[in-house]
Formats: C-alpha cells, sequence, structure tokens
C-alpha cells in the first residue's frame, strides 16, 4: 500500500512538473513568437527551434528551416569561419555569452548583414545555443552610404585645398615679380647719382685731354674718384645680391639686421622723395626663420609707407622703424606719420588684391603676401592700428 502511496505522489509530481514545463515553453512560444527580434536554438548543428521573425529575415517558412537546414547555409562563405568558432566557444562554455556580426544569405540569395547575441544552455542534457538576431541591413547600407559621402566630401575638401594652395602658389609668384619691380626701381635709385657721377669725371677727363690740360695729377684723381663710385656701385651689388639670394630653407638670422638691410636698399629712394628714415635698434635676438621672406615683408611695407607719404604730401614726412624683443618674441613696430588708414577699409588692407594705388601703381598683393608670410610661414603676427600721427604696423616672431 505505501509503495502504491509513494508511486501516486511521484506521478503527481511528474505530472506537475511537466505541467510548468509546458506552461514554461507555452509562454516561451507566446514571447518569442511576437518578438521583433529573430530568436533561435542551435543543438547537435541545426536549428531546434526559430520563431517567425528568424525565419522572415532569411526568407524561409519556420518548418523550412527547424530540423532541417544547417546554421551554415544561411551564412556568407567568408563569414563562417568567424560563426563556426564563435558557436564551438559557446556550446564548449569557453565564453557563455558573445556579441558579434556576420553576414548571412537568404533563401533567395540576398546577402543581409545580422547582428547576433548568443548564451550557452542546455536542453534535454546536452549543450545548446539560444540567442537572439537582427536584421541590420540598413543600417549597415546607411553607415557605407554615409562613408561614400564622408569620402566624397574628402575628395571635395582635398580638391579645394589643392586650388587655393594653386592660387596661393600664383598670389606668391605675382607678389614676386612686383617684389622683383621694387628690386630694379630701388636699383636704378641708388645707381643713377653714382653713374651721373662718373659720367661728369669721364667728360671732364675729356675735356682737358681735348684743350691739352690732362695731367698725371688731374688724370690720377679722376681715376681714384672712379675707382670709388665703382667701388661704390659694386658694394650696392654685393647688397642686393645678399639681401635677395634664393631661400625657401630655415635658416639663422637676426630679423634687425635685416631690417638694417632693407634701409640700406630704400634709402636712397627715401632721400631722394624727401623722406626720413630713422631706426631704433633695441636689438633683437637670432631666430630660425625666412630671412628672404622676412626681409621682402619689411620692404614692402617700408614701400607702402612711402608711396603713401608721398601721395598726401606730407610735411615734415618721417618713417621710423622700432627693433626688439620682448616677451620671448622679437617685434619690429614701422610708424609713418601720413595720418593713418581711413577707418572704412582699415580691416581691408590685408585682403588679396585691395589697393588704395591707381591700378597701374600696385598689385594690392604686398601687404596679403606679407601677411601670409609672417602668420602663415613663420608662425607670428602681422597687424596694424592707427596712432595719432599715422598707421603702426607691428611684427611679432616667435623666438
Amino acid at each position: 500500500m505505501l509503495i502504491i502511496v509513494l508511486l501516486l505522489v511521484n506521478i503527481r509530481k511528474h505530472l506537475h512538473a511537466e505541467a510548468r514545463l509546458v506552461e514554461s515553453e507555452n509562454r516561451f512560444r507566446s514571447l518569442s513568437e511576437d518578438a521583433l527580434a529573430g530568436i533561435y536554438i542551435i543543438q547537435d548543428s541545426f536549428f531546434r527551434y526559430v520563431n517567425p521573425k528568424m525565419a522572415e529575415i532569411f526568407g524561409y517558412r519556420v518548418e523550412e528551416l527547424v530540423d532541417k537546414i544547417a546554421p551554415r547555409l544561411l551564412v556568407l562563405e567568408e563569414d563562417w569561419p568567424l560563426v563556426r568558432d564563435n558557436l564551438q566557444k559557446r556550446l564548449t562554455d569557453e565564453q557563455h555569452s558573445i556579441h558579434y556580426e556576420f553576414r548571412g544569405v537568404r533563401k533567395d540569395k540576398e546577402i543581409v548583414f545580422i547582428e547576433v547575441f548568443g548564451s550557452r544552455t542546455v536542453i534535454q542534457g546536452k549543450p545548446a545555443v539560444i540567442g537572439t538576431l537582427l536584421d541590420i541591413t540598413d543600417r549597415k547600407r546607411a553607415e557605407e552610404e554615409m562613408q561614400a559621402l564622408n569620402a566624397e566630401l574628402e575628395q571635395r575638401v582635398t580638391e579645394e585645398v589643392e586650388k587655393n594652395l594653386q592660387k596661393d602658389r600664383m598670389l606668391f609668384h605675382n607678389a614676386r615679380l612686383a617684389a622683383m619691380g621694387e628690386l630694379l626701381s630701388n636699383i636704378a635709385h641708388q645707381w643713377r647719382q653714382p653713374l651721373n657721377s662718373l659720367a661728369l669725371l669721364i667728360q671732364g677727363s675729356l675735356l682737358e685731354c681735348r684743350q691739352g690740360e690732362l695731367h698725371r695729377e688731374s688724370l690720377t684723381a679722376c681715376a681714384t674718384k672712379s675707382m670709388e663710385k665703382i667701388n661704390y656701385l659694386s658694394r650696392i651689388i654685393d647688397t642686393f645680391q645678399s639681401f635677395f639670394t634664393p631661400g625657401g630653407e630655415r635658416e639663422e638670422f637676426d630679423p634687425s639686421v635685416m631690417v638694417e638691410k632693407a634701409v640700406a636698399l630704400v634709402g636712397t629712394s627715401y632721400e631722394q622723395s624727401g623722406i626720413a628714415l630713422r631706426v631704433i635698434n633695441h636689438g633683437t635676438v637670432p631666430m630660425s626663420g625666412f630671412a628672404l621672406e622676412f626681409s621682402q615683408v619689411i620692404l614692402n611695407i617700408l614701400n607702402n609707407a612711402k608711396d603713401v607719404l608721398v601721395e598726401r604730401g606730407t610735411a615734415e614726412p618721417v618713417v621710423s622703424i622700432e627693433c626688439r624683443c620682448e616677451d620671448g618674441r622679437n617685434v619690429i613696430k614701422i610708424r609713418d606719420n601720413a595720418g593713418g588708414i581711413p577707418q572704412a577699409i582699415l580691416d581691408k588692407i590685408f585682403d588679396p588684391y585691395f589697393t588704395t594705388k591707381f591700378q597701374s601703381q600696385g598689385t594690392g598683393l604686398g601687404l596679403y603676401m606679407s601677411k601670409m608670410i609672417i602668420e602663415n610661414i613663420m608662425g607670428g603676427k602681422l597687424f596694424v592700428h592707427n596712432i595719432p600721427e599715422g598707421a603702426e604696423f607691428s611684427i611679432e616672431l616667435p623666438v
């Protein structure tokens, strides 16, 4: 009797457990059947369960997948090693849960991008993998389109940058041509007076010779004076040659020394225009940079100051240059007493092709290129502001 009772109790417990199991399976199926993500169970290399969403993602019916199709048939051949290794890691409990992406193959052979979340489980005493997957094809295509758009944008930016570089090269070329013109003008100013003196000496000697008054002493004096003029002309050539030696590479130079050379180049032109040119040199620190380009900036500003003073007919015109080193910077300030720059154009004078001169007198590139050289090439600052008597250009270069 006792045995029968125990059997009945066990049977009741078993039935109760089975009922709970069936209820649990029904709850699982109810949840998974309506899920928006694909749900699967893999055991013994086959799908033992898939929900409708899983079948829909791959273009099959549920009954076509369960116990009939191996996972490998739904994976792009190139991605199968990744999927196989991840399944193996979960089945052997080497990695309990995992998240990765792969490319799947639908029934109609269309490629889809799949995102997988899976973990290990045990069903009827045997290891299995249960997981969910999402079709992320639309997201991947959007990402690819975004990458293509970014690549196209980068290409356009690169092309625009190259166009701007070509434009800057052309501007530099035009500015160099303008600088060469100013150089020739300065050479003419420097040479005109000595050449006139030489002409007078030669003509005087010829006249004495014709009149029979040419003596050794006068010939020697003429030769001595002529050689002085020739040596002076030679020194001018040396100055211009050293000043305009082709650059392009960084070198050690002292800004105040280059300022002195620039002043020597324009000195005669300033003198003939009746403009006083003063240098207040407190000393600058030798620095690494581009001496030729820096010199061109000084010449550009000095030539502009001279032109403005002449154009406005300023009484007692003066240009002063102050050189000093302060707070780790070499500072050059160039001031004039031409009355200043009109407020309406003060912010435009560094723009390319902006000029207040007649078209035949200026290219509008000098100050623009000067700013490019100081700020873009040498990492400094070039700016201008009005002072009571005129304008002041400031150059600041990090030492």
